[in-house]
């Protein structure tokens, strides 16, 4: 199985890297599928994407089970922090898995925030004889010797939402990104329609997260737009996935502009610590746009009903590159995208408001099309 997965991943990629280095995307059209890029991005027409406005939307956009094939495969998921999120993530894609009668538990390896490990949580998978390796690679560029082992062993590696920068074909099979343009001309634009003028900051993840790196380079090119916007940091700052994190970036923030009027999270997985740090300041709540937000930030709302929009959906980004996984392990043709559009779950200006379960867990995302009884299960 193993020298056969290789064989048709590299089939699949050489075909990618033709069309990348010929410096032209595929031909845009509904049935043209996406392919990765030598940067292990997506070579994708935008009207190749389909405009999605629901998490189920996605998981329903495809079906696994013309992929599955016959032969019993093992699959992993390794991660770099075994978070809420994450474990939503590796819930749905069990559940993709579950399809399928020949693929029995994906096991999650979590490597607690460190790199050395999530390097060698790769490799001791591989010597265990894994078929497909699907990850989440926080560690950026340092994840990327390990990956590129798993392919040379003929383990396919297929990566999501955090870019590595691996060479598609070579050091991972492809890679399932955001939409980041999307997402930072969404940011953009509200803030430029409704609050019209102000200061903002953008707030992201690890030091150099690939995704951090790419939706704040996005929206400082798309705020530049709107001169009444100041963007008061020229960096994104760094709050580690962390609550306590972000509100004592977000406190020094405060204590260094004065009020800033609007924030920006390419997660919000947190985001309610960011108001908290507001509050404890005396400040207004500021307007606040990101992804992915949580029903603490949502119970907040609604008790001070203060500007909120979130894009949402990249928790299904992990269902729709391990359906590329399979697809690349079994030898099976899928025409999926390798990129995938946000939709927007709240707009309080277009009368799309937040959820909020006062007895459920403030870190849970509604936009997850998991029931409510598996995010109970998900969030403890």
């Amino acid at each position: 199985m193993r020298k056969k997965s290789m064989r048709i991943a590299m089939g699949v990629t050489v075909a990618a890297l033709g069309v990348a280095m010929a410096g032209c995307a595929p031909t845009a059209s509904t049935d043209t599928p996406s392919t990765p890029d030598g940067n292990g991005d997506s070579q994708v027409q935008t009207d190749e994407l389909q405009q999605f406005t629901s998490g189920q939307e996605v998981i329903d956009s495809y079906d696994i089970r013309e992929l599955c094939g016959d032969e019993p495969i093992t699959l992993a998921f390794p991660v770099g922090i075994a978070n809420p999120w994450m474990k939503a993530v590796h819930m749905l894609i069990q559940q993709e898995a579950d399809k399928c009668d020949n693929i029995g538990v994906v096991e999650m390896i979590d490597a607690q925030v460190d790199q050395q490990k999530a390097v060698s949580d790769v490799n001791s998978l591989v010597a265990q004889g894994v078929d497909g390796i699907i990850t989440l690679p926080i560690f950026g560029e340092a994840q990327v010797p390990s990956f590129r082992a798993a392919m040379d062993a003929g383990v396919p590696v297929v990566t999501f939402v955090a870019n590595s920068g691996g060479v598609a074909g070579q050091d991972v099979v492809g890679h399932v990104s955001q939409d980041y343009d999307t997402y930072a001309q969404g940011w953009a634009d509200w803030l430029g329609e409704h609050m019209k003028s102000g200061t903002v900051v953008f707030l992201g993840n690890a030091p150099g997260q690939p995704s951090s790196v790419a939706a704040f380079n996005a929206f400082k090119e798309a705020i530049a737009a709107y001169p009444d916007i100041e963007l008061v940091e020229d960096e994104y700052q760094v709050t580690n996935n962390s609550a306590v994190e972000k509100k004592r970036v977000m406190t020094g923030l405060l204590a260094k502009h004065g009020r800033i009027d609007a924030v920006i999270t390419d997660a919000g997985a947190y985001d309610l610590a960011v108001l908290e740090a507001y509050e404890e300041a005396g400040m207004e709540l500021p307007y606040l746009a990101n992804a992915n937000t949580t029903n603490g930030v949502g119970c907040a709302w609604q008790d001070k009903e203060f500007p909120l929009f979130s894009w949402d959906g990249s928790q299904t980004h992990g269902v729709v590159a391990f359906r590329h996984l399979v697809a690349a392990v079994t030898g099976e043709t899928t025409t999926e995208p390798w990129m995938v559009r946000p939709f927007v779950s709240i707009d309080t200006f277009a009368d799309k408001a937040p959820r909020c379960e006062a007895g459920m867990s403030p870190d849970i995302d509604w936009s997850t099309p998991l029931s409510d009884e598996d995010l109970q299960k998900v969030h403890g």
